[in-house]
């Protein structure tokens, strides 16, 4: 029987630097925001993600956790609800800051599965964020197919992941391959080592 690799996401170049924006900007706390885009189908082995819109009216934002309030929820979802066609949701965005003693992959946490799965969420990209000890590092791709790379004073990982039913039947995360190549090429070009 032959496997199939799984499918890569593509991340708009705006998208991309929103998501990464948002985390800098809430560093030493978590992120949120909704990605929007297109699904796998039949004819299309990939995802895309065209629009990142990332939260910011937080009731419970703390490093390892946010909370959307309920206003700025039912805003939102009524607003991107009523023109599904135009931004359909497809998935979340979120960081794990780490700094000092605080280490956080970027990989789903047992809430962030539940969350995923509470929210029927196709996909959600985690981005880790520490500050940036040493050298500048380019982009790059990770052999799990991830990014990593500097902006500023930090080191950025992003995974993006998906839940899949393992022989058990129990949901697991599958990480993808992230592919932002635009974004990545405009970020050496700014942030390089060079610079």
């Amino acid at each position: 029987m032959r496997t199939h690799a799984p499918p890569s996401v593509y991340v708009d170049r705006n998208a991309f630097m929103v998501m990464i924006l948002a985390a800098v900007e809430t560093f030493k706390r978590e992120c949120l925001g909704y990605l929007y885009g297109q699904r796998l189908t039949g004819k299309r082995d990939y995802y895309s993600i065209s629009f990142a819109l990332p939260i910011q009216l937080a009731t419970n934002r703390k490093n390892s956790g946010v909370e959307q309030s309920l206003g700025s929820l039912t805003r939102l979802m009524d607003l991107m609800g009523s023109s599904k066609i135009v931004f359909p949701l497809i998935g979340d965005f979120h960081s794990h800051p780490s700094w000092d003693k605080h280490h956080r992959l970027p990989e789903l946490s047992v809430p962030d599965i539940e969350d995923m799965k509470t929210h029927k969420r196709l996909l959600s990209i985690i981005i880790g964020i520490s500050p940036r000890k040493r050298s500048t590092y380019l982009w790059q791709r990770q052999k799990n197919g991830g990014l990593f790379g500097s902006i500023g004073k930090y080191n950025i990982h992003i995974n993006v992941s998906r839940l899949i039913q393992n022989n058990d039947g129990e949901q697991i995360e599958q990480i993808l391959r992230l592919r932002a190549d635009s974004a990545v090429r405009a970020l050496n070009r700014m942030f390089g080592p060079a610079n």
